[in-house]
């Protein structure tokens, strides 16, 4: 008889080890979680169940006489996985369970509810009943440069009690639940003072001074480039709310990072400005159209977003050094244009302006002599062009008029040659931008090199004009 009560035990103690064998990391016998039977489901298998239990959540939403479906996505319903994977593996993970009996094991689900998202369903689904608090906040300025404060404003919304049983219900039975609700008077979670904190915080960000300076080895001064703007700190500020519902702004790593990769460098680099000359006949320069400048693309970039980082994080006025590969720029040369000799003029003095090179050339028949820069009219008041006969030369006068809205009257001009009307060529002392059409329709020259055209030039002779 004792034989057969240790066989006995025997068997029970084996059957026991069997079965935990059997549902090692499987969901045990009975268990159901919000009515759905998980019994000997596979541990990894929940979390996609729990994903779909989430999609299949379904309820009816009514507000006075009106009633309307909703689901988990709609309402900012959603089940907190992890508390419930562990409430599941520490019931499926009892030793010797079998001798328990089977017994049902229900486990609720963990509902947690976005009220915001609730609440923004509602205003647009039942808008005559609800209207969403606004909260205060921040809008940028671009014409101050500042962020301006936005006024809070009470709402009405789902109450906690109500999200409550919401929660309770659906942990329960997540499908085809019915809720009743009433507006409920709502404050806004950010109110006038706390966002005027943030606004100050923000502010003072916008008024610190980051700036870059160029640290090219060919680079003789340390001038600033750039700093950033208002609008380019603005751009980067991060506002979101906590958790407990208020404000906060902040800069992130994250953030300036993508700003240093795709909207600074545009505001730092610089295309190669090619130097544009023009030469005379002698390969001489006689205008530099312009100078020419290094182009200059930003390098080792790895460290900067800390630094601006930095900058802004500690309202700090800093200066930060770029580095740069260089491209060189290459040299345009252009020679005026020569127009042919006028009739008659093959071995004769004769003057060429070309006023696309802002230059007058001295010619004897088809053989070109020196060449000077000079200022023709300027836009509305053009220099007129075509084939021109010197009808008088002046060593000195007062050149006075009107014209373009402004008169004008200079006394003591010096070596005038005319070739139509009002338009000649002479010196003129009260600007040096010669090479730009800036005169009054007159070809404008330096002293010294009017007198040789007033020297070259006889009566009679030619001036040919062209573009």
């Amino acid at each position: 008889m004792v034989g057969g009560i240790v066989v006995a035990i025997m068997v029970s103690i084996g059957l026991g080890f069997l079965m935990d064998g059997v549902y090692d990391n499987r969901a045990l016998p009975g268990m159901n979680v919000a009515g759905y039977d998980i019994s000997g489901m596979d541990l990894m298998e929940l979390p996609t169940f729990l994903d779909e239990t989430q999609g299949d959540i379904s309820l009816s939403i009514e507000v006075g006489n009106q009633s309307r479906p909703a689901n988990a996505s709609d309402l900012g319903i959603s089940i907190d996985r992890d508390r419930v994977l562990m409430n599941i593996h520490e019931k499926s993970t009892q030793k010797f369970w079998i001798y328990r009996g089977i017994q049902s094991t229900p486990i609720r689900l963990d509902v947690d509810i976005d009220r915001t998202q609730f609440d923004s369903w509602l205003a647009d689904t039942f808008p005559d009943s609800y209207d969403q608090p606004i909260n205060a906040g921040l809008s940028f300025n671009s014409t101050t440069g500042v962020f301006d404060l936005t006024e809070p404003s009470a709402g009405t919304g789902v109450a906690d009690q109500e999200l409550d049983q919401i929660r309770d219900t659906l942990g329960l039975e997540p499908r085809g639940a019915t809720f009743g609700l009433k507006p409920t008077p709502v404050d806004p979670t950010v109110g006038s003072q706390e966002a005027t904190d943030i606004q100050l915080w923000v502010n003072e960000r916008l008024a610190t001074t980051c700036s870059f300076t160029e640290t090219a080895a060919t680079t003789t001064n340390n001038e600033t480039i750039y700093t950033l703007t208002p609008l380019d700190i603005a751009s980067l500020v991060t506002m979101n709310t906590t958790a407990e519902g208020g404000l906060n702004a902040t800069f992130t790593l994250e953030k300036v990072t993508e700003y240093v990769s795709e909207s600074f460098p545009e505001k730092v680099n610089r295309e190669p400005q090619n130097r544009r000359v023009v030469l005379n006949h002698k390969q001489e320069e006689v205008r530099v159209l312009t100078q020419g400048a290094v182009g200059r693309t930003l390098t080792q970039t790895e460290s900067l977003p800390h630094h601006i980082l930095s900058c802004l994080m500690n309202a700090e006025d800093t200066v930060i050094a770029l580095s740069f590969t260089e491209a060189a720029f290459s040299v345009e040369e252009a020679q005026p244009t020569i127009a042919d000799p006028p009739p008659g003029w093959a071995a004769r003095h004769w003057v060429n302006v070309d006023l696309t090179t802002q230059t007058v050339t001295l010619m004897n028949g088809s053989k070109v002599g020196d060449t000077f820069i000079l200022s023709s009219g300027k836009p509305g008041m053009d220099t007129p062009t075509g084939t021109f006969s010197v009808y008088a030369k002046t060593r000195s006068q007062t050149v006075s008029g009107c014209g373009g809205g402004e008169c004008y009257s200079f006394p003591g001009v010096r070596w005038l040659v005319w070739f139509k009307g009002n338009y000649g060529f002479h010196t003129a002392y009260w600007h040096d931008d010669f090479g730009t059409p800036v005169s009054h329709g007159c070809l404008n020259m330096r002293e010294a090199e009017a007198k040789k055209v007033f020297d070259w030039l006889a009566r009679g002779d030619k001036v040919v004009i062209h573009l």
